[in-house]
């Protein structure tokens, strides 16, 4: 399985999660981009590790992307 399938099956994991919890279907524009965006935030960390040539926590630069979103989304 190749790392895109990997990310795509990640965003419907994510995008159902966010349909249940709200409401809706997975279809829905909402669930759609909450899954996308959790991927970014996910996809954003695993490229700062990268570059950093595994010098930063993975794990940490994934959970900081994914409170800077949520702090965003909660300042809307």
């Amino acid at each position: 399985m190749g790392l895109l399938k990997v990310f795509a099956s990640f965003e419907n994991l994510f995008r159902d999660f966010a349909a249940t919890r709200t409401g809706t279907t997975p279809d829905a524009r909402s669930a759609r981009l909450f899954g996308a965006a959790v991927v970014a935030a996910f996809r954003v960390g695993l490229r700062t590790w990268i570059d950093s040539e595994a010098a930063l926590d993975l794990p940490s630069l994934i959970t900081d992307n994914v409170e800077t979103l949520t702090q965003a989304l909660l300042r809307s």
